[in-house]
């Protein structure tokens, strides 16, 4: 059986030490469409942490298909950050007398 093929995508990202040309692998889906730009119901904060995701992924890395899962991470961070905000602007320990 043996290993499964490694996606040329992830060859090419790795600088794979495969000396072979790097041919896509028989059936390999190809995506073809970029990530389109921050979906208008984000916060500008949220907007922001969409914008520095998407500078600094590998070009051509992103494409349409991820879409939700940046949003999912991009709303999980930002409620993240407003939780620790909280978190410091509140005492530790809160006594109940």
């Amino acid at each position: 059986m043996g290993r499964r093929k490694k996606p040329t995508h992830l060859k090419i990202v790795e600088n794979s030490r495969d000396r072979r040309d790097p041919k896509l692998i028989e059936g390999e889906p190809v995506p073809t469409q970029p990530l389109a730009q921050a979906p208008k119901h984000l916060s500008e904060k949220e907007r922001g942490t969409w914008d520095f995701l998407i500078e600094n992924s590998p070009r051509g890395m992103l494409k349409a298909l991820d879409h939700f899962t940046v949003q999912a991470l991009v709303e999980a961070w930002e409620t993240r950050r407003q939780a620790q905000e909280k978190l410091r602007a509140l005492p530790m320990l809160v006594r109940i007398e």
